[in-house]
């Protein structure tokens, strides 16, 4: 199973925090590729890209959806 891991994960090392991969990176003069548990990416050029999508519900269809909501119980509040 070593071996497989190895093989599958070459140079990358997967490691908790951004900034635990930006300090391991830096050490390590790029050269190897940093993968956080949120999916932030570390590339060995230093390129960092991708991460979690952080679902606090503010896309466009739920959004949408939101306010379909409050147009419908808006007419049953009374402002008296």
């Amino acid at each position: 199973m070593t071996a497989i891991k190895r093989y599958l994960l070459g140079t990358t090392a997967i490691v908790d925090t951004l900034d635990h991969a930006m300090a391991i990176s830096r050490s390590r003069r790029f050269r190897c590729k940093l993968v956080t548990i949120d999916g932030e990416t570390i590339a060995a050029s230093g390129a960092i890209t991708g991460g979690a999508t952080r679902h606090d519900d503010n896309g466009l269809l739920q959004q949408q959806q939101s306010a379909e909501k409050l147009q419908l119980t808006l007419p049953r509040c009374s402002l008296n």
